[in-house]
């Protein structure tokens, strides 16, 4: 972080706070000023949109249409030295006091000057033949603040059922799309943080990609691009290149606009001039610009805050900037970015007025989200991290996710976040919403996942397919209007309301259902199975996978197990599941089942009263993460008997449980590590046990001696 960087706060504010994303730094009170000559007062419409609806078509850039220079190495390099030198100049003027509009004033005496605008901090002025220069003040310093807050998912059925007519997921059968990119698990995302180095612990680019690089279908897909320092180069003008295949592109930046009576325009920083041209620190103006040859790029020199030591010290320098303005985006993205989510986390970016930057941007398809003020750091940082999780986590369209915000979307310097809807209509999710999951254990559906039948193979009978399929990001209200399809192997269920199914506080739904395959199932068998959804705001999200059809059902083992010595009491308890596989070295009649998922958790307590205690903080297991925690574990049931009968070992290992001894001597303590391996039921062939009435089996071990005593008990459901 460079020396003399400023932090506003307003004072009495009970909220958390950090510097404005302005102009590089704290512009304070006079830039306060600017975001209220540009933006709305108003309340927020019903629709949440605080920014514009209009359809934006491409558009010819400005320069194009008013007849001057569209890049920098167009400008002659005598205008280029000249706009540099009364870019200073004005700051000096601007430091010794000088009023904004006497400045600017002054700037428009001078002959070949084309413009001149200017606001209570921000003057852009251009010469004839020229590009814009903008020139940025500190107007008001405030008090400094902490550094940021920091907080920072093959076989076929053509047997008396009819199969569904529908185009692959690669193949959407809309052209409006509502969930960004296709297929389902090949989404990408780009974020950048050109100032982290101002940031710092605020600049919320990190949390941003975190979330994404977390969330299903961007896995390894996410970039994040930072410069820890202000003469940097990972973030650049060409990082504000090549969006057109992303699907959320999220910038953390330095933004600011200026408004005249007849319009406003917006600019966003892509970092210092050092830092774009890496390769020339300290070069003339003149010559740096030789390397930008991109349209619609402007300068800024901007006038470093800091404290009055520093300033005495003479350690304060002007920086000088480079600005994307409207023009660039036009530029690279004629007619905007399809289907994407943008969002420009900086000051200044999308006011009521100032929407060129955003329209040339999110064209007819893609939404964009900017502020419309100078913002305190903290609350951008917070707001995007709130946003995001909304819409990956709970998978929100981005309307409802904005709205979700509330008080967030408002800074304490009163600058609101601002949402542009998609001018085509419809909204968009950053996601998809519709999981597969295995209805047996809810755990995702897979390639190795088995579905048993509802029904009995070979009886006769036709025989069906259960499926459970969870569908976040669904508010109770909309849940009616989106209707869920489940096929296999294009047999199709009964469509029904996702309101049909059971909701938590997230608006995550699980329905359950029934495909009715139309025939007998005789022997397990892989199939394709797909769920989508048709969202209420059109469009649709899909899943598929997968999966083996299978005629037995897997069993349910409730397990306790308990070892007590000298007062100290080992406690295990676990529920697995069994499920059933192919072993071609039983006989027919006997079914072999091995542990596949489940959960188990030890503890360890207890001790001689007035003696040694002891503690642990326990294990707990999670056999979808753990499988080879139970390996080794098997059941085998003999249906040629009667009753039937079972046999097997059902033991699980976890890892080493850390366990504190205390009260054995005064003032000590001492810790140990141990075994969790937990031998829940070990029968022999030869000592077989017989089959309870009903699907159940259950079954006690005890033993006892002097020293300890230990008991297991197991209860094993699902047997036909």
């Amino acid at each position: 972080m460079g020396p003399g960087w400023q932090r506003c706060e307003r004072p009495g504010s009970v909220r958390k706070r950090g510097r404005l994303r302005t102009a590089l730094g704290a512009w304070a009170a006079g830039l306060a000023l600017v975001a209220a000559s540009c933006t709305s007062s108003g309340p927020a419409s019903s629709n949440g949109d605080r920014g514009s609806d209009a359809s934006a078509a491409p558009v010819a850039l400005e320069c194009e249409t008013q007849g001057y220079p569209c890049s920098l190495p167009e400008v002659p390099a005598e205008i280029i030295e000249r706009s540099d030198s009364l870019a200073g100049e004005a700051l000096d003027r601007l430091e010794a006091g000088g009023r904004v509009a006497d400045v600017a004033a002054w700037l428009m005496s001078h002959e070949g000057m084309a413009e001149v605008e200017a606001d209570e901090a921000v003057i852009r002025f251009r010469l004839n033949g020229g590009r814009g220069t903008w020139i940025v003040r500190n107007a008001a310093l405030g008090t400094r603040s902490s550094a940021g807050s920091g907080g920072a998912a093959d076989g076929t059925l053509d047997r008396g059922a009819t199969a569904t007519s529908r185009s692959p997921i690669s193949q959407p059968e809309t052209s409006l799309q509502h969930i960004v990119g296709e297929p389902v698990d090949a989404k990408s995302a780009v974020v950048l943080s050109p100032f982290q180095w101002d940031f710092g612990t605020s600049d919320d680019g990190a949390g941003v990609a975190g979330i994404l690089s977390a969330t299903r279908g961007y896995e390894g897909r996410v970039r994040h691009i930072a410069n820890p320092t202000a003469d940097a180069s990972s973030v650049g003008i060409d990082s504000f290149k090549g969006w057109d295949s992303l699907q959320v592109v999220h910038v953390v930046s330095h933004g600011f606009r200026i408004c005249q009576e007849s319009a406003c325009r917006a600019s966003i920083a892509a970092g210092t001039l050092t830092s774009t041209v890496p390769d020339q620190p300290g070069v003339e103006v003149k010559a740096a610009v030789l390397d930008l040859p991109d349209r619609g790029l402007e300068l800024g020199e901007v006038e470093n805050p800091c404290p009055p030591d520093e300033e005495e010290a003479g350690r304060c320098t002007r920086i000088k900037i480079v600005l994307l303005t409207a023009d660039f985006f036009r530029a690279q993205y004629r007619g905007g970015l399809k289907d994407a989510l943008v969002f420009f986390n900086g000051c200044n970016v999308f006011g009521s007025d100032a929407t060129d930057l955003a329209d040339a941007i999110r064209g007819t398809t893609s939404v964009f989200l900017g502020w419309d003020g100078a913002v305190d750091t903290n609350d951008a940082h917070d707001a995007a991290l709130v946003l995001y999780e909304d819409l990956a986590g709970r998978g929100y369209p981005a309307d409802e996710a904005f709205m979700r915000l509330d008080d967030l979307g408002t800074s304490v310097t009163g600058a609101q976040l601002r949402f542009g809807k998609r001018a085509a209509g419809g909204d968009l999710r950053i996601r998809d919403i519709v999981t597969l999951l295995e209805p047996e254990t809810g755990q995702p559906l897979a390639a190795e996942s088995q579905i048993p039948i509802d029904g009995q193979p070979r009886d006769g009978e036709e025989d069906g397919a259960p499926y459970l399929v969870q569908v976040d990001g669904v508010p109770e209200r909309d849940a009616e209007r989106a209707i869920l399809h489940v096929a296999v192997d294009g047999v199709e269920a009964e469509p029904q309301p996702v309101a049909s199914g059971e909701r938590n506080e997230r608006d995550e739904w699980r329905v359950s259902g029934h495909v009715p395959l139309g025939f007998d199932f005789e022997e397990d068998m892989t199939v394709s199975v797909r769920a989508w959804v048709e969202l209420p705001s059109g469009g649709e999200s899909d899943d598929e996978s997968t999966a083996r059809l299978v005629g037995l059902r897997p069993l349910v083992a409730v397990l306790s197990w308990t070892y007590t010595a000298q007062g100290v009491v080992q406690t295990t308890t676990g529920e697995l599941v069994l499920r059933p596989v192919t072993d071609a070295s039983l006989p027919e009649g006997r079914q072999r089942y091995e542990v596949t998922g489940g959960s188990w958790t030890w503890s360890h307590g207890g001790g001689i009263p007035g003696g040694c205690q002891y503690s642990s903080s326990g294990v707990s297991v999670d056999l979808a993460q753990n499988p080879d925690s139970a390996a080794g574990s098997f059941l085998i049931v003999d249906s040629t008997t009667t009753p039937a009968t079972y046999w097997g070992s059902l033991t699980t290992i976890g890892p080493d449980a850390s366990v504190t001894v205390t009260g054995c001597f005064p003032d000590t303590s001492s810790t140990y590590d141990r075994h969790t391996r937990t031998n829940w039921m070990t029968i022999d062939e030869s000592d077989r046990q017989p089959v309870q009435q009903g699907p159940l089996i259950t079954g006690r071990r005890t033993a006892s001696t002097a020293v300890y005593t230990l008991e297991s008990t197991w209860i094993i459901r699902g047997l036909e």
